[in-house]
């Protein structure tokens, strides 16, 4: 069974939406700490997905 996405949604509506994908054996949450260094300001309300891949 593939766990669930992981989706930081911005509080209000996005202006931008920002996919996220990596590998087999990584689980989503390593990306969250780079969605919150990205200075994405100027583009507005950005929400983040990170899909989760099935480890193998």
């Amino acid at each position: 069974m593939t766990p669930a996405t992981i989706e930081i949604e911005p509080g209000e509506k996005p202006t931008a939406t920002l996919i996220v994908l990596h590998g087999l054996g990584a689980d989503g949450t390593d990306f969250i700490p780079m969605c919150d260094a990205l200075d994405l300001a100027s583009a507005g309300p950005v929400r983040f997905v990170m899909p989760r891949a099935p480890e193998c």
